[in-house]
């Protein structure tokens, strides 16, 4: 998505597998397995050791969309030991699109993957859920931390 003079505005930077922290950004999800710290590297050979969880059933928790939002990036640092992830991308419980992260690597587990979609005209500025749904049958969706950032 081109967005001509567009800039990015950081909203969110945070990570679900710290309870309070998720408790503030009203992370909700059933089905999640345990926090569990990976230690492992990035393709590029950057260590890190930081936790992660994974999930089947759908994620949610709320952000305040500023007026004038032409669009939304979202980023999550995640474990790559299962490629193949996917999922629905909801906002308010309505359909915006599918986030695919095909790669598999289980050498270099860390990885950063991100979806970038337009603002639906339909869905009002201010508090809005935003809701990550594996579909069935696919590998289980791991995160470990999580950004949001407006296209203004």
């Amino acid at each position: 998505m081109a967005i001509p003079h567009a800039r990015l505005e950081g909203l969110q930077d945070w990570s679900p597998t710290d309870p309070e922290t998720a408790r503030a950004h009203g992370w909700q999800v059933r089905n999640a397995s345990r926090v569990a710290d990976l230690a492992s590297t990035f393709g590029d050979g950057t260590e890190l050791t930081a936790p992660t969880l994974s999930h089947l059933n759908t994620a949610t928790w709320t952000v305040d969309i500023p007026e004038g939002t032409l669009g939304l990036v979202i980023r999550k640092r995640f474990d790559q030991f299962h490629g193949r992830q996917r999922a629905r991308v909801l906002l308010n419980g309505e359909f915006s699109g599918w986030w695919c992260e095909p790669a598999e690597d289980r050498t270099h587990r860390w990885a950063w993957g991100f979806i970038a979609f337009p603002w639906p005209a339909h869905v009002p500025y201010g508090r809005v859920t935003i809701g990550i749904d594996p579909p069935a049958g696919t590998p289980l969706w791991s995160v470990s931390h999580l950004t949001v950032h407006a296209m203004m």
